[in-house]
């Protein structure tokens, strides 16, 4: 069996909203673009001109993005990277994991280029819970939004997320055990 990931869990659950009918709009297009840019910026390199004329919409969260990089230096320790918990079975896709505040906080951050869901604590607890069973230290859970050249930092430090995300994962099992079963 392959393992669902976390954006399945979530739909399937029923908490990541109408996700089929914008998982291909232009919202969606422009989150995985920004997201891509900011991997980039994170790892010290630069954009082309050429990417900013192709994608003019981007330019305010990436703005954004580089007004978080001025005010709060992170160091990037990983970007766009798969994380698999193999005792819950499920896989997740971090945006980045960054070190702040001088390298004395490790964070694991999830960049939004519209609004922040409230099901993005769950989203980022699961990451962390995969982080840990591969052996990787504790984190900070920030959501990162971007917009009009700022940015604001939305910390998630409800514990019970961690206990709600395993919840929905062993339910996500269940019913998939059983409805394949046919029953």
């Amino acid at each position: 069996m392959t393992f669902p990931s976390t954006t399945q869990v979530l739909k399937d659950n029923g908490l990541y909203g109408d996700i089929a009918r914008w998982s291909d709009s232009e919202a969606m297009r422009r989150g995985r673009l920004c997201d891509a840019a900011c991997n980039l910026l994170a790892m010290g390199k630069d954009i082309e001109d050429s990417w900013y004329e192709a994608h003019p919409e981007c330019i305010p969260y990436i703005d954004g993005y580089k007004e978080f990089l001025r005010e709060h230096e992170p160091k990037l320790v990983q970007c766009a990277f798969e994380v698999v918990n193999k005792a819950e079975r499920y896989m997740g896709h971090p945006d980045q994991v960054l070190m702040l505040s001088g390298g004395t906080v490790r964070a694991t951050v999830d960049i939004k280029t519209g609004g922040m869901p409230p099901v993005t604590s769950l989203q980022l607890a699961s990451y962390e819970l995969a982080e840990r069973s591969m052996g990787m230290p504790r984190s900070t859970r920030i959501g990162l939004q971007l917009a009009k050249g700022d940015f604001r930092l939305h910390y998630f430090t409800d514990p019970r997320d961690f206990d709600e995300w395993t919840i929905l994962v062993r339910a996500w099992h269940v019913r998939a055990k059983y409805v394949g079963a046919g029953l």
